[in-house]
């Protein structure tokens, strides 16, 4: 993902952890879930 946004891995690491914080999440495998879910809404 980093490459692609051109952002290096940190930053984007640094990023995902604190919308994990934000989201009550720990892994990856958890936001996953919660996306699944429909547990966040449509964001509108």
């Amino acid at each position: 993902m980093a490459a692609a946004l051109f952002l290096s891995p940190r930053t984007v690491e640094y990023h995902l952890g604190r919308a994990f914080v934000k989201l009550g999440v720990g892994n990856r495998a958890q936001l996953t879930r919660l996306v699944a879910e429909g547990a966040l809404g449509s964001g509108r």
